[in-house]
């Protein structure tokens, strides 16, 4: 039986289902996902298989079509079957809004007609998606495990109404799948909760270099953002480190946030050594990371979404053996992976150069270890976490 045909046919007792706006690769049916949801829910229904448990993805993201897209089925880049939600026409401000309401209806249908009672439902937190989720819960008795990755009110322009229900949503939930420690005091403290920084695959180590005209060359790979200003700092620090190093800045952001990254280069004076080679994914994104010794994670330490989110691009590098200089962010500090990564002392460009210098030099944690023994960690707690009842449903049994 193949894996679509399970989708029509049959859904076993021990499936799992996980709802996240999600598409594989590099998006299909014109249904693009942010790449690091991709990979943490890729890496999240592997491990849900891994505990021997078989798992369907509900997909309610958009399609970017302007006549929008039938619900199809699909399969994701590790073969796991997923349902696409139909999406609506988009393009005018009215669309927008039909269609935003109309995902949270299509949701709400397809959980009560299409998932029996009981079962347990794995969602990527979205404040699109907290009322269905949160209503069939209720209704319907599914064990809720919501996996958040950041707390959004901590983002610059979320309103007071927004808060509200993104502080409800995240203290009703059965258990919990968190991309740091600092997360836990926005949930219900009573209910279990794992943590899960990000995927902990091994992606292979950095490949043999000869012929190499730089000594050590450094990488920023993520969000171009004017805010968080990580790919810009990683530009500054370069004129503080000597001929010996190479930044290249691997990205993607708004076109003004491009143009200004793109003139600070233009004006740095060591732009002989820069290079912004734009947004790159799968083998090209991965062959340039194979030719990199170290990954910088240089965002703002400061700003509030430090507080509630794990930047994910710390075990991206980690993964592809890459020594890691990041700023004291506390998420960071104060996680497991803290022995694997330097540390600058502040944000400038200065502390951060000295921690690249010190980084080249030190012997850190071996990465690689690292990663297999949080990747058992996190399969074993799923695994017990999957075969919990909670103490509400076990009363009424």
């Amino acid at each position: 039986m193949t894996q679509l045909t399970l989708i029509r046919n049959s859904r076993p007792a021990n499936c799992v289902y996980f709802i996240g706006h999600y598409a594989p690769g590099s998006g299909e049916y014109g249904r693009v996902a942010a790449p690091s949801a991709v990979a943490k829910i890729d890496y999240v229904t592997d491990c849900i298989r891994r505990s021997g448990y078989d798992v369907e993805i509900i997909s309610p993201l958009r399609s970017t079509y302007s006549r929008g897209d039938r619900a199809r089925e699909s399969t994701s880049n590790n073969g796991h079957p997923i349902r696409y939600l139909r999406s609506l026409p988009w393009g005018t401000r009215p669309q927008k809004a039909l269609n935003a309401l109309h995902g949270q209806v299509a949701l709400f249908h397809f959980l009560m007609t299409k998932i029996p009672p009981g079962q347990t439902i794995i969602a990527y937190h979205s404040l699109s998606l907290g009322f269905s989720v949160q209503a069939t819960r209720i209704l319907r008795r599914h064990k809720l495990i919501l996996e958040a990755e950041e707390v959004y009110s901590h983002v610059p322009g979320i309103g007071k109404w927004r808060q509200l229900q993104e502080s409800i949503v995240l203290r009703t939930a059965d258990a919990y799948i968190l991309s740091t420690e600092l997360i836990r005091s926005y949930t219900n403290t009573r209910k279990p909760s794992l943590i899960c920084y990000g995927p902990y695959n091994d992606a292979g180590g950095p490949s043999p270099r000869t012929n190499k005209p730089y000594r050590s060359t450094c990488v920023y790979a993520g969000i171009v953002d004017e805010d968080k200003g990580g790919a810009l700092r990683a530009v500054q620090a370069a004129q503080f480190l000597d001929n010996s190093y190479r930044v290249r800045i691997l990205g993607f952001g708004s076109d003004r946030s491009i143009t200004a990254l793109k003139r600070a280069i233009e004006q740095s004076p060591a732009r002989s050594r820069i290079t912004f080679e734009g947004k790159l994914v799968g083998r090209e994104f991965q062959k340039v990371l194979s030719e990199c010794d170290i990954g910088l994670c240089t965002q703002s330490s400061t700003a509030n979404f430090n507080g509630s989110s794990f930047p994910s691009k710390v075990l991206t590098y980690l993964a592809h053996g890459l020594r890691v200089v990041s700023v004291p962010a506390q998420a960071v500090q104060e996680s497991k992976l803290k022995a694997a990564v330097s540390f600058s002392r502040d944000d400038s460009p200065e502390a951060i150069a000295q921690a690249i210098r010190q980084a080249r030099e030190s012997s850190t944690q071996d990465p690689k270890r690292l990663l297999r023994q949080l990747d058992y960690d996190f399969v074993q707690q799923l695994k017990s976490e999957l075969q919990r009842q909670p103490l509400a449903r076990r009363a009424t049994n």
